[in-house]
């Protein structure tokens, strides 16, 4: 079994298939390791979150994104905010036309915010390396999905000394391609902003990108 993690797809259903057809994803056989952000920015959050949810070996973080979806989601009399609509949201918005879908919903209610496996950590944003992660007094949920301390320091090549895990693998933070430090790895490359959605093999580092969205997506603007 191969172990792959995908990047922020934001709605992208269509670099999302592209990019697994050229990993030649096989998803009877491989694992699928989400970084969230799954929702906002082009028009098909819902066959996105649909094809993810019927993959037989598919894991995944929450994102900031999904968070503010679920904001609305959990809520549906919630006045949608200016954040969120203004940054994506309203395409999510329009891809279910308006109404929660309850099984996509509690879906993504059920997804962690991180996911440690053998010595490798998947979370959105990033961590403070000193503290640990399992201390929610300290770094909750937001803090794990909004973080960009993490990636900013490693691409300085300031990466903590205080990080414990072999692989720290992070999105949310758009980068113009995959950055591989010594240990914190970045894997959003723009998919929401016009530019590729990467799936990387968590155990080689060996990656794979679809076209651009903007190609994919001419009369969208995403993000």
């Amino acid at each position: 079994m191969r172990r792959l993690v995908v990047g922020d797809i934001h709605g992208a259903y269509k670099a999302l298939i592209d990019v697994l057809e050229k990993a030649k994803f096989n998803p009877s056989e491989d694992l699928l390791i989400g970084i969230g952000d799954y929702v906002d920015g082009y028009s098909q959050t819902y066959e996105v979150i649909e094809y993810l949810m019927s993959l037989p070996n598919f894991v995944g973080v929450k994102g900031n994104h999904d968070s503010f979806f679920l904001e609305w989601a959990n809520e549906p009399d919630y006045s949608p905010q200016p954040i969120w609509t203004t940054q994506g949201g309203t395409a999510t918005l329009r891809s279910y036309d308006y109404k929660v879908n309850i099984k996509h919903r509690d879906w993504l209610n059920a997804l962690p915010s991180y996911i440690e496996l053998d010595n490798y950590l998947f979370v959105h944003g990033g961590y403070i390396p000193y503290i640990d992660i399992k201390d929610q007094d300290d770094q909750d949920d937001q803090d794990l999905q909004w973080d960009r301390d993490l990636i900013k320091d490693s691409v300085m090549g300031y990466e903590s000394i205080d990080i414990k895990y072999d692989r720290v693998f992070v999105g949310h933070t758009a980068l113009k391609d995959v950055w591989v430090g010594k240990k914190v790895i970045g894997i959003d490359t723009g998919a929401g902003w016009q530019g590729k959605l990467t799936v990387m093999n968590i155990d080689t580092l060996e990656y794979w990108q679809s076209e651009t969205t903007a190609i994919l997506y001419p009369n969208e603007q995403g993000r």
